[in-house]
């Protein structure tokens, strides 16, 4: 049985306060928008730990501050099939890093892709798997980014609080008090290789995911 432990102990949350004079007065509905930013927030906070997972993966691929090229993406795909992954695993770049790709003809080309990249900026999937743009990704300094090749299910989000709203009336400011938190984990998950039986007991490892070096 492959089995793993996992500690819960990301705490995280955001407040605002909503004066009742701007309340009556807005001809907005700023008690939604904050709900919303407060959301945002959250949701911001679960990505960027997401995101900071990547640095420890141990199969790797590219160079930090250079443009990925298709070796390595082709590698990054070897990887996940090795592992017995043929879908459900997704890309996840940088700017720098869709900009990159974007300047390379086979993946924009509509002689080898669906859709028209150059008036969308948008990438179709790439060895069978869709990419996907994040800003949050993890970067060791300027002009790096850590971008990642992932299954679904080699990253595991553990929610042991969702997100909850508290509210409250403070009379000091005349204000609404709200309060949006929650408690997770997000942590890289190991299993065990799609591999030929063998006599020996096979090792769980984080071959669901590649980390690749960019720019």
């Amino acid at each position: 049985v492959n089995s793993q432990d996992i500690t819960i102990s990301t705490y995280e949350y955001a407040a605002a306060l909503l004066n009742a004079v701007v309340a009556v007065q807005s001809k907005y509905d700023e008690r939604q928008r904050i709900s919303h930013s407060l959301g945002y927030a959250l949701m911001r906070g679960v990505e960027v730990s997401i995101a900071a997972l990547p640095a420890s993966f141990s199969q790797i691929v590219g160079t930090l501050g250079a443009d990925p090229d298709e070796s390595n993406l082709r590698r990054s795909w070897q990887y996940l099939r090795d592992a017995g992954v043929s879908r459900d695993a997704n890309w996840c770049f940088g700017p720098a890093a869709v900009s990159a790709l974007l300047g390379i003809n086979k993946f924009t080309s509509k002689d080898f892709v669906d859709g028209n990249a150059i008036t969308t900026a948008k990438i179709g999937n790439l060895y069978g798997y869709p990419v996907y743009i994040s800003n949050l990704l993890n970067a060791p300094a300027a002009g790096q980014t850590q971008c990642f090749l992932a299954h679904r299910e080699a990253i595991i989000l553990i929610r042991q609080v969702k997100p909850t709203v508290r509210e409250s009336y403070l009379i000091r400011n005349n204000a609404d008090g709200l309060l949006a938190y929650d408690l997770y984990n997000a942590s890289e998950a190991n299993w065990v290789n799609e591999a030929p039986a063998g006599d020996s007991d096979p090792t769980a490892n984080d071959s669901g995911a590649v980390l690749i070096r960019s720019a």
